[in-house]
């Protein structure tokens, strides 16, 4: 791997070219302020990053899951197994009650 020393103020300019260069490439970049190196920048192992991923999706995947779920008095209502045509139901009744009240 190819090490590049750069300062906090260069860094701080080019940011992004540094970025994607300890990302994408196989080099390593070391800032440095006062002579101290505070970080050093390196490409992650990909396998960690994929896994972290995929668990991250699966633990969204459940909680929409959770709450796309019907609970409690509402579990055993067939009528509202789908939302959308329970909607539209409800706004027929309430359009043909309020046109038998106007006449």
């Amino acid at each position: 791997m190819n090490t590049t020393r750069v300062t906090v103020a260069d860094f701080r300019n080019n940011m992004s070219d540094y970025m994607n260069r300890a990302r994408y490439g196989d080099e390593i970049i070391v800032i440095e302020k006062w002579g101290k190196v505070p970080l050093r920048l390196e490409q992650m192992v990909e396998k960690k990053q994929k896994n972290a991923k995929s668990d991250k999706t699966k633990a969204r995947i459940e909680r929409i899951k959770a709450l796309n779920a019907t609970f409690g008095m509402w579990a055993d209502r067939e009528d509202m197994k789908d939302s959308v045509k329970w909607v539209q139901d409800l706004r027929k009744k309430e359009e043909s009650r309020y046109a038998n009240l106007l006449g």
